[in-house]
């Protein structure tokens, strides 16, 4: 008796394994850069708590672009910062730039 592969299931399993992959990948590239490339010194702060998040502000050399709360956007004046603001705790660092949303608003 012949085997009978329904190809729609095969297929979005695939599709959806490597949408998943790709994600994957992608968010761990944005949390690696910060370490990688210090080159770009402004980076985003995400913390679990307010106290999380000004405890990894105070244990790094860095000014504060904006932000209040959990999240915050920095700028490093020294090399290492990211390490340095990982170590303090929860917290997630994405590089990114010092304008975003902000500046549209006030063209």
């Amino acid at each position: 008796m012949p085997m009978i592969i329904d190809a729609g299931h095969v297929g979005w399993h695939v599709l959806l394994r490597a949408a998943g992959t790709a994600l994957v990948l992608w968010f761990g590239a944005l949390l690696a850069l910060p370490f990688a490339s210090e080159a770009s010194r402004n980076v985003t702060l995400f913390a679990i708590s307010e106290a999380d998040a000004l405890r990894a502000i105070a244990s790094a050399d860095v000014d504060i672009l904006g932000g209040s709360g959990r999240v915050f956007r920095l700028r490093a004046r020294a090399p290492g910062f990211a390490s340095r603001l990982y170590a303090s705790g929860r917290v997630v660092v994405l590089a990114g730039n010092s304008g975003g949303c902000e500046i549209a608003r006030q063209r």
